[in-house]
């Protein structure tokens, strides 16, 4: 780790300057590669590999907030590092038998990428630690004519994105206890931070998407924001997020290349909100009906998954159970009746069922009847809220707010209110490059709220962090930073408070961020 150093005489006495100031050095800038090549868990310095850095990369974020015209938000996309180290000793060769790591390189290891130098702003001579990276090897490629390996790695994202939850069905809940639910069926690996939601679902159901798809479209479908942060954390911020700005920025630290999208780009001239109301169906509806006849054979059990429909619809369903079902001995129904010997074992999630059928005769059977029972849970009746502006700064084009969640038709009309005014407007979203000023580049995180002061443009606002790249040059010290940033989404409704309980109240200064 870097170090302050006070220089000393062969005597033992302090250096100092002619005003008695003592002399100080301190360790350059430091890198630290922590992989947990022996799967154990744990990142430590068992396994550090940052001597052998030569260059890397690192992308984190979304490439942009606004979609096409015809979409709506965009979603989180999983971050990726990619790292080119030495490898002239055939360290990272996973065919190489005398290697140090051989029968440890694979996909999967856990790996995190840290900087420790002199760091923050407003104490130039205080020793920071900021972590780059935290995710998981995808991939190794030995390149042995340069003698060198690239190990590329995905955040928590990945993880998120590669993997696809199944929970049961959860009622009258909000948007953050979803998401909670969502993290523990994945069992996700790192820290987690959910910040309270706004509007209630009257249900929640996994839709058979990815992870990351079911968090991002819970967060937008609430106006909230989500992020996997460098050190791992899944972070959920709540529609009425109240963090403060982390710091500012100026032209003097970032310079002159700025990037700023025309004020159209991203600007819309019509808004459409879809609701999707909920209908409870009757309880004890049947929900799914076997339509084979699978066979059990003798004193074996077989695992089977049932999909819920009603009416020729695939749907969630609540309270769901065996209905009945029926065993023979032969396939047409005839033969000996074994169903007393027939178990059937039912474990409900919110859009199908896991059947763990036991045969405990000692014949085989086959199973002629199987019916489940439940309570479905319709949303057919879409109610789309549309509105439009003349005024706005843009050609002809559409912002589609579609994320199944929204179940209230008034919340979508107020929700299509405040997005025609904020995207009917010309906003910047600027692009900034920070070179080799490392106090600055790493201290950026995403969704974080920064202060951007751009002269030239005539910007003094507060943004988002919605991308943030880093790219080493000759050595890994020379890195240039590209953060970009996106304007906070200002309301055209009133100021109002809201009293969470009787103590407590939440004031909205109608901001809010997306």
């Amino acid at each position: 780790m870097s170090e302050k150093v006070l220089l000393v005489t062969e005597s033992g006495d302090y250096l100092t300057t002619e005003a008695g100031d003592y002399i100080e050095l301190y360790g350059y800038p430091e890198y630290s590669l922590y992989v947990d090549w022996d799967g154990d868990g744990t990142l430590d310095q068992s396994f550090n590999e940052a001597e052998r850095l030569l260059r890397f990369t690192i992308d984190r974020g979304r490439d942009s907030v606004i979609g096409g015209s015809g979409s709506g938000f965009t979603g989180l996309e999983p971050g990726v590092m990619n790292l080119e180290l030495d490898n002239s000793d055939r360290r990272y060769d996973p065919w190489y038998t005398a290697g140090a790591l051989y029968g440890l390189l694979r996909p999967g290891r856990k790996i995190q990428f840290t900087y420790v130098g002199l760091g923050e702003p407003d104490d130039p001579d205080e020793v920071t630690a900021y972590t780059l990276f935290t995710g998981f090897i995808t991939d190794i490629r030995v390149s042995g004519f340069a003698e060198t390996v690239t190990i590329t790695a995905e955040d928590g994202a990945g993880w998120l994105r590669a993997r696809k939850p199944d929970i049961a069905l959860i009622s009258s809940t909000g948007v953050d206890t979803a998401i909670t639910a969502i993290l523990a069926d994945v069992n996700y690996p790192f820290d987690t931070e959910i910040e309270g939601g706004v509007e209630s679902l009257p249900y929640f159901w996994t839709s058979g998407g990815s992870a990351l798809d079911e968090i991002c479209g819970l967060a937008k479908s609430d106006l909230g924001r989500f992020a996997v942060e460098a050190d791992g954390t899944a972070h959920f911020l709540g529609r009425y997020n109240s963090d403060s700005v982390a710091f500012s920025l100026t032209e003097d630290v970032i310079g002159k290349d700025i990037y700023l999208p025309m004020p159209w780009e991203y600007a819309r001239t019509s808004v459409e909100v879809r609701a999707y109301p909920v209908e409870v169906g009757s309880t004890d509806s049947t929900i799914f009906t076997l339509r084979d006849k699978p066979l059990v054979s003798a004193s074996t059990s077989i695992e089977l998954w049932a999909d819920y429909n009603f009416e020729d619809v695939d749907v969630p369903a609540d309270a769901v159970s065996v209905g009945s079902y029926t065993a023979n001995t032969a396939e047409d129904g005839t033969g000996s009746d074994i169903t007393s010997d027939v178990t059937v074992t039912l474990t409900a999630y919110s859009r199908r069922a896991k059947l763990v059928i036991a045969n405990a005769n000692i014949a085989d059977g086959y199973i002629t009847t199987l019916v489940l029972k439940g309570t479905p849970i319709k949303t057919n009746d879409v109610v789309s809220v549309k509105v439009s502006s003349t005024d706005a700064y843009a050609l002809p084009s559409e912002f589609v707010f579609d994320y199944g969640w929204l179940s209230d038709t008034n919340t979508a009309a107020t929700f299509a209110a405040v997005l025609l005014n904020f995207l009917s407007a010309g906003h910047a979203y600027p692009t900034l490059t920070v070179y080799n000023f490392p106090m600055y580049a790493f201290r950026f995180e995403l969704e974080q709220r920064v202060r951007v002061r751009l002269d030239t443009y005539g910007i003094d606002e507060t943004f988002f962090v919605h991308k943030i790249s880093h790219k080493s040059g000759a050595s890994p010290h020379e890195v240039i930073t590209t953060v970009q940033f996106y304007p906070m989404l200002v309301s055209n409704q009133n100021i109002y408070l809201i009293l969470d309980d009787a103590d407590y109240g939440k004031l909205d200064t109608a901001k809010l961020g997306f």
